[in-house]
């Protein structure tokens, strides 16, 4: 049970209370449940932020992709992100 708690990316502090819990018997089973929901909202949560990271990882490449073959002609080309300027100094 440990192994498979561990592998959801549980923390041990609350593996251990899950385990603890688990050896009462059946009078936990509410709050075992509970503490299995707790924990997917909370990897849904980092899902979430994960995500939100990775566009923002690509957005900024896709600057990257369409100012590449301005800086390659020009090395003193004014790079852009967000918006803001990006001086190249040389």
């Amino acid at each position: 049970m440990q192994r498979c708690l561990k592998e959801t990316g549980m923390p041990l502090s609350k593996i251990k209370e899950y385990t603890e819990l688990y050896a009462v018997g059946n009078t936990t089973f509410l709050q075992r449940e509970e503490m299995l929901m707790q924990h997917k909202l909370e990897v849904q949560k980092k899902i979430e932020e994960s995500v939100k990271h990775l566009e923002e990882i690509n957005y900024k490449i896709a600057m990257y992709e369409l100012q590449k073959e301005e800086v390659k002609k020009n090395p003193n080309y004014n790079c852009k992100c967000h918006g803001l300027e990006i001086k190249n100094v040389n």
